[in-house]
């Protein structure tokens, strides 16, 4: 098992990653600190910072309404060299009720890219009384992104992951924030069915059905 999950909240209508970075160990010279995205009336803000950049050309963000089919939907020239904090942003208009899934990739002049396939956010254009909770992606190979909106849970509170017996095989104390709450989960289970809520006291998220191949 794997001691490297990792939490980030944001407030508003999106949620952020912090500090973030890649799995590739030849990633491009660019440090990527943050990448947020908020829907306001169904057009989703995007913004994101880089704290450094060497021969960075530009970047390309994508669009997919499931996380699974993507289209590239704005491209932004990058600074190419810098090192002080530099602020992108593109307003997507195109935005439907729901989620919308948004993922970076960064163009280096030499050719090279790199996919921030780590660092998909939902900005959600619908919320309800009763809060938003979902997981992505669903079904996933053991490494998927819990996401809730939900001032009733705010505080100390769990994640609880349970097999089709019942036998709850992974919990996680977690600190739940205002806005959109995101935390990342590595487990090695067993393929099969699971159902995944998160808990305070006698508050609950309702149950989430999720797959691992």
């Amino acid at each position: 098992m794997s001691d490297s999950d990792y939490t980030v909240s944001a407030t508003g209508s999106g949620f952020s990653f912090f500090g973030a970075g890649t799995d590739d160990g030849n990633a491009l010279p660019v440090e990527l600190v943050s990448f947020n995205g908020a829907c306001n009336e169904g057009v989703v803000d995007l913004v994101w910072q880089t704290a450094s950049e060497q021969n960075s050309e530009d970047f390309e963000v994508a669009y997919s309404r499931d996380g699974v089919d993507w289209k590239t939907i704005h491209t932004e020239p990058a600074a190419g060299f810098s090192n002080t904090l530099i602020t992108y942003d593109y307003t997507h208009e195109g935005a439907v009720s729901g989620n919308n899934y948004y993922r970076l990739t960064q163009n280096d002049i030499d050719g090279a890219s790199v996919v921030y396939d780590n660092l998909i956010l939902n900005a959600n254009c619908q919320t309800t009384s009763e809060g938003y909770f979902s997981v992505f992606p669903n079904p996933s190979s053991g490494t998927f992104q819990v996401i809730m909106n939900n001032e009733n849970l705010k505080g100390a509170a769990s994640i609880n992951i349970v097999d089709t017996k019942g036998n709850v095989v992974f919990t996680k104390p977690i600190e739940v924030n205002s806005g959109i709450n995101m935390y990342v989960i590595q487990r090695q289970l067993s393929p099969g069915i699971y159902y995944i809520h998160i808990e305070n006291g006698t508050m609950r998220t309702q149950v989430v059905k999720h797959s691992i191949r």
